[in-house]
């Protein structure tokens, strides 16, 4: 048998081994099923505020949602970022949501990225220094979201997450942007 033969039955069964592979990460990891998460969270300002510079702040998540197959899911998911101070020293802004988002998985393995769009119902309760120096006065309205993230899966069922995005709120709260960071653990359940 010459070194061709050979160097091509190596090969042939190298590709079918790695598919056998993939296909069982897929299987174990790209699985359908429920999932909840839990985790903190940090968010850059983007306000547009004349006159008023402000903090960023952290904040927290939790989350909920099913996984229909390897490529996609549906989360419903509830945020709050508790106190982005303003520099004048009149308050903080405060900003909550809860939202549902549709997250597309291109990989299955132990390593997932996946991007994220979603719409929430937000409220943004601004600071007095921003309502007074012109800022939207604030509002309960509909805002929409978009992220890029990872999951790591530890074990089976528990995985690291985190990703970074961009809030984009609507109506009388449309000045107050912002750029979200979330981390945090995800138990899929089955």
């Amino acid at each position: 048998m010459s070194w061709t033969r050979i160097a091509a039955l190596l090969s042939a069964v190298a590709l079918v081994a790695s598919a056998t592979t993939a296909r069982a990460a897929d299987q174990e990891y790209g699985r359908s099923g429920p999932f909840v998460g839990a985790g903190g969270a940090y968010a850059f300002e983007n306000f547009d505020v004349s006159g008023v510079k402000f903090d960023d702040s952290w904040g927290y998540y939790v989350k909920g949602g099913y996984r229909f197959n390897e490529w996609f899911a549906l989360e419903l998911d509830w945020e709050h970022y508790l106190a982005f101070d303003d520099n004048a020293g009149s308050g903080d802004t405060n900003i909550w949501m809860i939202g549902l988002n549709g997250k597309f998985y291109p990989f299955h393995g132990i390593v997932q990225p996946y991007a994220l769009f979603g719409a929430d119902y937000a409220k943004v309760d601004p600071s007095n220094a921003a309502r007074d120096n012109g800022g939207d006065k604030g509002d309960s309205n509909v805002a929409f979201r978009f992220a890029g993230g990872l999951e790591v899966y530890a074990t089976r069922n528990w995985a690291f997450s985190a990703d970074v995005g961009y809030f984009l709120p609507t109506g009388k709260s449309s000045d107050y942007g912002i750029v979200p960071i979330t981390f945090g653990v995800l138990y899929r359940f089955y």
